[in-house]
């Protein structure tokens, strides 16, 4: 079962004790896990809404560090159900407060259509529309969208301009590059896309071009010496240590962490 199974009880009761009892039996009989639900009330009832609990879960974390007075890279995590999240990274091309707009401007406008049902594909037609619709100077701006699916296990990438993304593996790196041009530059610009299947264990780095590629192998390494780092622990001595090896060289930075871990064993059914 995927998305929801409304349950009614009356608002006389005692809602915790029953509503526990409750997610314990549903999850019985229906041979699922569920997550406690959401609770509305309205009309005389209470409203009980349970989403099933997917069998993957993803962990994430992020660093930024900006080149000069303010960064030109926008990240975003968002979630359209318990089972479907978004990674959500652009960099807008130069820097400063203009590359800032560009990019903010791309990745919320990205969430808000993703979170209303578009597809990763129409959400970039939509938003490299709006980049050549725009009258005054030129906008451009990379698109790096990352979508989870935690109950099947996939993971799929839209790029658009984007810097290379990675999964990490037992240690070792495969490269997802792209080659395919900046929102907001031709009026039709088709991205690349990729999917790959996702194991526990797995994680995925998101990360613009100012970040060096030798920091992001070193982060792969660190996740099999140390399995139990946090996603947010990573992204941050990943980060530090791309401004390390940048050294004098001034560039917007920023870089997505996303951890994968199994919640349980698939379910004989």
């Amino acid at each position: 079962m995927r998305g929801s199974e409304p349950a009614f009880i009356p608002i006389g009761s005692e809602p915790d004790d029953r509503t526990l009892s409750l997610t314990a039996g549903l999850c019985r009989a229906l041979e699922i896990d569920l997550e406690m639900p959401g609770i509305t009330t309205a009309g005389g009832v209470t409203k009980l809404e349970f989403d099933e609990l997917p069998p993957f879960s993803a962990e994430t974390g992020s660093w930024s560090a900006a080149g000069g007075e303010c960064s030109g890279d926008s990240l975003e995590f968002t979630e359209t159900s318990a089972g479907e999240k978004f990674v959500l990274l652009s960099d807008g091309m130069g820097s400063g407060r203009r590359a800032r707009l560009d990019s903010g401007v791309t990745v919320s406008l990205a969430g808000r259509l993703l979170r209303s049902g578009l597809s990763m594909r129409t959400a970039q037609r939509v938003i490299n529309s709006v980049m050549q619709a725009k009258d005054w100077e030129e906008s451009f701006a990379t698109l790096d969208f990352l979508r989870l699916d935690l109950f099947s296990g996939r993971a799929e990438f839209l790029k658009s301009g984007a810097a290379p993304a990675y999964l990490c593996r037992d240690g070792s790196m495969v490269r997802i590059a792209s080659d395919s041009y900046p929102a907001g530059i031709f009026v039709s610009a088709d991205p690349d896309l990729a999917s790959v299947k996702v194991f526990d264990g797995d994680i995925l780095m998101l990360a613009t071009d100012g970040a060096p590629e030798e920091a992001l192998e070193e982060a792969a390494r660190l996740s099999v010496e140390s399995p139990e780092m946090k996603a947010g622990d990573i992204a941050r001595l990943t980060g530090l240590r791309c401004r390390e090896l940048a050294g004098a060289r001034h560039d917007d930075m920023t870089v997505a962490i996303i951890k994968i871990a199994l919640r349980k064993p698939p379910r004989d059914r």
